[in-house]
C-alpha cells in the first residue's frame, strides 16, 4: 500500500508539473484564463454585468462593445462547458453586489448531463487555480471520486507524456485555446483573423424531465439569492450552428418550453434567435467567428438596453417570459 501511494503521489506530482508548465509559463493553458477572470470579477467596481456560461461566451462576446453601449463593467466568466453550470453559478455568487447584472447563457448540454461538471475539467481547474475548490459542492467532490478511474487514466497519460515528450515553451500565434488568447474582459480574440474550420453536427445525449427540472430549480434558486440583493438576472440562449439546432430541434424546443413556463426571471431571446449558419461558426457548434460575435453581441445589447432602462416599477423578476431580441 505504501509503495502504491508513493507511486500515485509521484504520478500526480508529474501531472501537476505538466499542467503548470503548459505553453509559455505557469498556467498558460486554456483553463489558466480562470485566474484572470476571477481577478477581474473581484476587482471591477459595480455596477458590473457578469456573463456566465461555457465557451460560447468565451468565443462569442464583445465585452468592450457591451461596456460602451450599456455603461456596465463587463466580466466574461465563460470558459468551459464541462465545469458545469452549478460550479459556474457558485464561483460568482460571493462576488456579486447590489446593482450588478448577471446574464446566464449555458450550452444545452447543461440540461442533459453536464450540470454537475466533469472531473476531467474540474480537477485541472483546481490544480491551476486552487481557490476554485471553495466553490466545490459535496457533489463535486463525490464526482471526482466516482470518476476516479477515468481521472487516474488521464492523469497517468499526461504524466507519461511529460516524461517522454516534455512540454513545449512555444505558444503558436494561431492557437486560440491558451490563456494569452483572451483579452482583459475575458473574451477570446485570437480567432478573429483565423480561418474557420468545418462544422459538423455533434451527437447530443437525450435530456430528461428530471435533468431539465434540476437546472431550472437551480437557476431559480440563484435568482432568489440575487433578488434579495437587488441584482438583476437574465437568461440568454447560446449561439448555435443552425444544422445542430435542426438536428435536435424537438429536444431544444422542449428545453425552451420548460424555461418559458418555469423560469422566474426574464429570457432575452429564443433558440431560433441564436441560430447561426455555418459561415458564422469558427470551429465548433457554439463558437462564433468575429462577424457572428458582433451579431450576437448587438442582439444582447439591444435587448438588455430596453430591459435595463425600463422604469423600475415595470421590472418583475418573479414571472417568466420571452423578451425577443427582434
Amino acid at each position: 500500500m505504501l509503495v502504491q501511494c508513493l507511486i500515485w503521489t509521484g504520478v500526480v506530482a508529474l501531472y501537476i508539473r505538466s499542467e503548470a508548465t503548459k505553453g509559455d509559463g505557469f498556467a498558460k493553458g486554456y483553463l489558466g484564463a480562470t485566474i484572470d477572470k476571477h481577478n477581474r470579477l473581484a476587482q471591477q467596481p459595480s455596477p458590473r454585468i457578469v456573463f456566465v456560461g461555457g465557451s460560447n461566451l468565451a468565443f462569442g462576446l464583445d465585452s468592450a462593445a457591451v461596456e460602451r453601449s450599456l455603461g456596465y463593467h463587463p466580466v466574461n466568466m465563460g470558459l468551459d462547458i464541462s465545469l458545469g453550470l452549478d460550479f459556474m453559478l457558485r464561483e460568482i455568487e460571493p462576488f456579486l453586489a447590489r446593482g450588478d447584472v448577471v446574464v446566464i447563457s449555458p450550452e444545452y448540454e447543461e440540461f442533459i448531463d453536464m450540470y454537475p461538471g466533469k472531473s476531467i475539467t474540474l480537477f485541472p481547474e483546481a490544480t491551476i487555480y486552487p481557490r476554485a475548490m471553495r466553490f466545490f459542492s459535496y457533489r463535486h467532490f463525490t464526482l471526482l471520486l466516482d470518476e476516479g478511474l477515468i481521472l487516474i487514466g488521464e492523469i497517468t497519460r499526461a504524466a507519461v507524456r511529460f516524461l517522454t515528450v516534455g512540454v513545449s515553451n512555444e505558444v503558436r500565434s494561431d492557437n486560440p485555446y491558451v490563456r494569452s488568447a483572451f483579452n482583459e474582459y475575458g473574451d477570446i480574440t485570437r480567432h478573429h483573423n483565423l480561418k474557420s474550420r468545418h462544422i459538423s453536427i455533434r451527437q447530443f445525449g437525450p435530456s430528461s424531465p428530471e435533468s431539465i427540472t434540476r437546472v431550472i430549480d437551480r437557476l431559480n434558486q440563484f435568482n432568489d439569492h440575487c433578488r434579495s440583493d437587488r441584482i438583476s438576472v437574465f437568461y440568454s440562449y447560446p449561439p448555435i450552428f443552425s444544422g445542430q439546432l435542426e438536428a435536435y430541434t424537438e429536444m431544444i424546443h422542449d428545453i425552451a418550453s420548460n424555461l418559458t413556463r418555469r423560469l422566474h426571471f426574464p429570457i432575452l431571446n429564443t433558440p431560433d434567435d441564436m441560430s447561426f449558419p455555418a459561415n458564422y461558426m469558427f470551429d465548433h457548434e457554439y463558437h462564433l467567428t468575429l462577424s457572428g460575435k458582433q451579431i450576437r453581441t448587438n442582439q444582447l445589447i439591444t435587448t438588455l438596453r430596453k430591459k435595463l432602462t425600463a422604469p423600475e416599477n415595470t421590472l418583475d423578476f418573479t414571472e417568466p417570459g420571452i423578451l425577443s431580441a427582434h
